[in-house]
Parts: C-alpha cells; sequence; structure tokens
C-alpha cells in the first residue's frame, strides 16, 4: 500500500489487528508493523519522529459503578530521533519501516456495554521553534487466541454432567466441546434412567448466559452484570414403556454474543445452563439445573483448537502404491 501524496504524515500498518496466542501469563507477545510515511512539498528542517501507542480503558457512569478513563498502555518508540543538530527532509516522500515488539501482558480490544479497552497508534513529527508538530492516528485491535495446547479450563468445566434424583433417576446432560464460535449450532444430549415408572420428565431447557465483570483499584468491589441471550423450552414426555432412553436439543450460539476476554480490568465469560422438570401424575415435583462453563471465541480461533483428522491405516484389503526403481 502507497501513501497518499495528500497528507504529511501518514502511518501504514502491516496488519491494524494483531493476535496474542495464550493468557498474558503464556503469550510471547507479537510485532507491531508498518511504515510511516513524511510528505514533504519542501526541504523541512525537522527535530524528531516518534511512534505512541496507547490503550485506554473507559468505563460509563452505572449505578453501581462511577465513570473511569484511565491509560493501560504507553509505549513511546523513536522513529527519526532528536539530535543536536536538526534533520532536514528533502522535498519528497520519506518513508520509515518499523517493527517494534509488544509485549503478551497487555489486554485485548473490547467493547461492551459500560465500557471498552481500545488502541490508538500515533506517529509524531515535532519541528523546531513555533512550527506546528505533525500528528496522525490510526486505530489497532487487539485479540487474544487460546494455546490449543494448553487451553486450561476451570475445575468445574466439564463437559458432561452426572446425577441421581431421589434414588429414583439417574440422568446425564453431554455437549460435544466447552468452545464455540458465535452463530454455531450444537446439539445438548440428555440420557435418562428412572427406576420408578411413574415419574416423567415433562419439559427441557437450555439458555446461554452472558457475564460482564468491570474491576478498577478505584472500586470498592467489581461490578457484575448478567444477561440471557438466548432461551430454549421445549415440551417432552418420556416414551411409553421405556425407562431407559436418549434426546437431543439444538442450541444455537447468538450472532451477537461478545468473545470471552479478562480476566483484568473488564472480563467476559458464558455459562449454558440446562434444566429439566421431574413430575409424577401432572404434578412438577422438582427441577434439575445444572450449569456448563463455555467459552466463546471467534470462528478463526476455533479452528487451531480442533484435532486433526484421524489418520486411517491400510487395511489388509487395500492395494500398496506401485514399487518405482531407481535407475542408476
Amino acid at each position: 500500500m502507497e501513501a497518499s501524496t495528500q497528507s504529511p504524515l501518514e502511518i501504514l500498518l502491516y496488519e491494524d489487528t494483531l493476535t496474542m496466542h495464550g493468557s498474558p501469563e503464556q503469550s510471547v507477545g507479537c510485532a507491531l508493523r508498518g511504515a510511516v510515511c513524511v510528505n514533504m512539498l519542501k526541504n523541512t528542517r525537522v527535530k524528531s519522529i516518534s511512534l505512541r501507542l496507547k490503550g485506554t480503558l473507559k468505563l460509563k457512569m452505572t449505578s453501581d459503578m462511577p465513570r473511569k478513563e484511565q491509560i493501560l498502555v504507553d509505549e513511546n518508540w523513536p522513529i527519526l530521533e532528536a539530535s543536536n543538530t536538526l534533520h532536514t527532509l528533502s522535498s519528497s516522500q520519506h518513508r520509515y519501516d518499523f517493527e517494534f515488539p509488544l509485549s503478551g501482558k497487555i489486554p485485548e480490544s473490547v467493547k461492551v456495554s459500560h465500557g471498552k479497552i481500545f488502541y490508538k497508534l500515533y506517529a509524531i513529527l515535532e519541528r523546531p521553534g513555533f512550527h506546528r508538530t505533525l500528528k496522525a492516528s490510526c486505530p489497532l485491535t487487539i485479540y487474544r487466541a487460546p494455546l490449543p495446547i494448553s487451553w486450561d479450563f476451570p475445575e468445574t468445566a466439564t463437559t458432561i454432567i452426572t446425577g441421581t434424583w431421589a434414588s429414583r433417576m439417574y440422568y446425564e446432560a453431554a455437549i460435544p466441546t466447552n468452545t464455540f464460535a458465535p452463530g454455531e449450532v450444537f446439539p445438548v444430549t440428555f440420557h435418562f434412567y428412572m427406576t420408578d415408572p411413574h415419574l416423567e420428565v415433562d419439559r427441557i431447557q437450555s439458555s446461554m448466559r452472558e457475564y460482564t465483570i468491570y474491576r478498577s483499584a478505584s472500586f470498592i468491589r467489581p461490578s457484575v452484570q448478567s444477561k440471557k441471550l438466548s432461551n430454549l423450552v421445549q415440551d417432552y414426555s418420556r416414551p411409553e414403556n421405556v425407562n431407559n432412553w436418549e434426546v437431543s436439543i439444538l442450541v444455537q450460539v447468538p450472532d451477537c454474543v461478545k468473545s470471552d476476554c479478562g480476566p483484568n480490568h473488564i472480563e467476559v465469560s458464558h455459562k449454558l445452563v440446562v434444566k429439566f422438570c421431574i413430575s409424577r401424575g401432572g404434578m412438577i415435583l422438582d427441577t434439575v439445573i445444572h450449569r456448563f462453563s463455555i467459552v466463546v471465541q471467534p470462528f478463526e480461533f476455533n479452528e487451531v483448537l480442533l484435532p486433526p483428522p484421524a489418520y486411517n491405516g491400510l487395511g489388509p484389503a487395500d492395494e500398496l502404491p506401485p514399487i518405482y526403481e531407481i535407475q542408476s
């Protein structure tokens, strides 16, 4: 991409979205690459040219959370260093390529209902005396993707939940994985085994909840907000003369869901709540409720967590490839 000659100072980024792989403790960081382009119409004396990256936390005021703005990241890098003598730039286009490392500990970009973390990159051209300092800026987005070999779920995270109700019913609920992408559809499979032939499962329900936690050293305690993203209710009745059976419902992750992030400053997490009603003779006896901890990541990040395709070896009936002779 070439710079336009209409602007005296521009920033060209090779990538305006960067990905940190792994948690802040795991990530080795990434590189910020691009170029600063200076377009001079005449010979110009310059003191210095530098880059500045600012990462800002902004929180909106709510009933339990004050308005707040805080600089989380403030990095400066020289492009053309200041010295005892001024630099003279000729009347032409000047391009300064740069590559600077970013720490893997910096927080990812986030935008939620009552706050955001965002980044902006500034180029600053300082001139001597009373000449106007030139500035240019561009946004930068930072994502964080889990490492496929070291993704750590909480100890309570599982894909299968089992239990027994009143020693008269065994149940199991299972999901295929803990990690999903927005818009993805997946099954929740229930297995029931009843020793009491008069018990029934009347209704199966699944809902997804999103939790957002706002943290700051100036807060007395974190502000926690929760909202229901989806709700699926399916009326159901046990098949006749069967005491051991399975049933599945399909759940869709909403497209509007926020990706998991945090835990510092702004944390977003999700849970899948599954419940079913147990009845006898038309009377509800109990509602069983369980929660799966799940992670929502963009689809391209989920691909790296998928296991490689299974390798199928040659069977006894498969033909071997032809033998090629190497001629000397």
